[in-house]
């Protein structure tokens, strides 16, 4: 179980500035765009990131000029801590269709600030590695069937350290 949520990662140095606009209960802040880097990519010298394919979010390998890979924390539920994540193409991390059962796709798409399915919270497992928590669901983000191919589908998953373990982990690489 993990023990501790916090606003910013104790192994990135990711500045965050408050932007003044109000939408709704939420809170606008501006930020550095990041890549969530996979754990289980990282100690099989596979670099594998969250990207979009369509609708969906998907592993891909990890590079720092594409727009679909870098992501910038956008607005806050309420204060709860718990934020939409868009890329620069414009698309919010989601849970596809909402869904709250394991094994739900992760999707991207159009930011709305009513689709609580759209917010997350980075769960602070250790130095580097962290969870990435839905709101909504309270899964986590985990690459299907602890694949290491690049196009991995994303699902929602529970806490499976025993079997999932290092393919829900992430890493936040900062200043994307």
């Amino acid at each position: 179980m993990k023990t501790k949520r916090i606003a910013l990662s104790a192994g990135a140095a990711l500045v965050l500035g408050l932007a003044g606009a109000l939408a709704g209960n939420s809170h606008a802040l501006a930020a550095n765009g990041l890549l969530f880097e996979s754990a289980a990519g990282l100690s099989n010298s596979v670099e594998l990131c969250i990207a979009t394919s369509g609708e969906y979010a998907v592993t891909a390998v990890c590079d720092i000029e594409a727009n679909d890979q870098i992501w910038n924390r956008t607005y806050e539920y309420e204060t709860y801590g718990y934020y939409q994540y868009e890329n620069d193409n414009g698309l919010c991390l989601s849970v596809f269709g909402g869904g709250t059962e394991e094994n739900e796709r992760i999707g991207a798409g159009t930011c709305n600030g009513s689709h609580l399915d759209q917010y997350w919270a980075i769960d602070y497992a250790g130095e580097i590695d962290n969870y990435i928590v839905n709101f909504h669901s309270n899964q986590y983000v985990t690459i299907a069937n602890n694949s290491l191919a690049p196009g991995a589908e994303l699902v929602q998953h529970g806490e499976d350290i025993e079997n999932i373990g290092e393919f829900q982990e992430w890493v936040e690489i900062p200043g994307a």
